[in-house]
């Protein structure tokens, strides 16, 4: 009997795999790179300003943060950024693609990114790390745009306190 249940369960992991390794259709790949390709100049528009930034988002697109209600709209978002680009300045940005998921005009990707970010007025950059996840939406006009961003910050370093080298006498 236990034999049985762990051949099945193979069967069942092999089916499994095979249903998930099948290569996307032609149009799903094409999708799939414009969808990594407007990542990338999103990022890449992080630097540029928040109208830039903002354009990015679908007029209803939703931004999820960590301690921070949603930001709703191309405008709320557009007015989010305004005095932070103002007061910061993002001296460079990245991500790494991980996966994208199409189906017909709506697309997940998920990834990592990385940005530097210091004081307009001057001082150290500070470097920021974290995941990523994204949905977009084809829109009427051919473009990809943002209908929810959820981030999430990697943990700063902890630092630990030095350990004591005298010993107890």
């Amino acid at each position: 009997m236990p034999r049985t249940v762990s051949c099945s369960t193979a069967v069942l992991v092999t089916g499994l795999l095979a249903v998930g390794c099948n290569a996307p259709a032609a149009s799903d790949s094409a999708a799939a790179e414009q969808v990594r390709a407007a990542m990338s100049a999103y990022t890449a528009s992080l630097p540029v300003g928040a109208d830039s930034t903002a354009s990015f988002f679908a007029d209803s697109g939703t931004m999820l943060a960590p301690g921070m209600p949603p930001i709703r709209g191309r405008k709320a978002m557009g007015e989010w950024l305004v005095p932070l680009f103002k007061q910061y300045e993002v001296k460079d940005a990245g991500n790494v693609a991980q996966a994208v998921d199409v189906t017909s005009d709506v697309a997940t990707l998920w990834g990592t990114y990385h940005q530097t970010v210091g004081l307009r007025s001057g001082g150290d950059a500070q470097a920021y790390t974290g995941r990523f996840v994204t949905s977009w939406k084809k829109g009427g006009d051919g473009r990809w745009r943002i209908a929810l961003m959820m981030t999430q910050p990697d943990p700063a370093p902890q630092r630990t306190p030095p350990v004591a080298t005298a010993r107890p006498k």
